[in-house]
């Protein structure tokens, strides 16, 4: 993120992301470019339950993309965002899978 303007509306949108998703278990987000350059917004919950609840909600990407776009980010840094969601239980059992 090199535009000062999509860093700026990045660190004013990205705690109240977090906020307004909190009661889904959301306890981190962050903003990454895909490999492809593309725009891409990390949840992260505490649980594998509370990330398959988040995931199947059809407002999530049009809630993150309007509180983006309060925020001023440009249309340009949000075009073909992607919204994942990742949960800490998945992420400690990747990390301590002794199974490979």
């Amino acid at each position: 993120m090199t535009d000062p303007q999509v860093a700026r509306a990045a660190d004013i949108a990205l705690p109240l992301i977090q906020t307004s998703t909190a009661s889904w278990g959301v306890r981190t987000c962050h903003w990454l470019p895909e490999r492809d350059g593309r725009p891409a917004l990390w949840l992260t919950t505490g649980t594998e339950a509370q990330r398959l609840a988040l995931e199947g909600q059809v407002w999530l990407s049009s809630q993150v993309t309007m509180m983006l776009t309060r925020q001023g980010m440009p249309y340009d840094a949000m075009r073909g965002l992607r919204v994942f969601v990742d949960s800490l239980e998945g992420q400690r059992r990747l990390l301590t899978d002794d199974t490979v």
